[in-house]
């Protein structure tokens, strides 16, 4: 059998940096690193469960898969999360009466911006 640390300081994840400053580099995070990540953005956002996130960021940058994910997952928040960014598809969860009109935080990046 396998034994894995699951300690504070054992390594949970790698994020790649955007490289504009070179190639994209590996950044190694630590169990700690992440929770202190989720406890900072529970206090700034200040998350509750109540809170319903439209999730259409992609997961492989700190930005969906820490702030739009795992965040809401841990102050036991609800996400819809669409496959893919569809600027129609976020339009019909936003504001079209009927649907989804209780969500409470949508976070994106400038480019998502600009496409609404």
């Amino acid at each position: 059998s396998t034994t894995i640390d699951r300690s504070e300081r054992s390594n949970a994840l790698i994020i790649y940096t955007s490289g504009t400053s070179g190639k994209p580099k590996g950044c190694v995070l630590t169990f700690d690193a992440v929770q202190a990540h989720v406890d900072s953005m529970v206090k700034a956002w200040r998350w509750t469960k109540d809170d319903v996130i439209l999730h259409v960021l992609p997961l492989h940058h700190v930005h969906g898969l820490i702030n739009a994910l795992l965040t809401p997952l841990f102050i036991g928040a609800r996400i819809i999360m669409l496959p893919h960014f569809d600027a129609s598809k976020s339009w019909e969860h936003l504001v079209q009466p009927g649907f989804d009109k209780h969500i409470t935080v949508f976070t994106a990046v400038p480019t998502i911006y600009s496409k609404l």
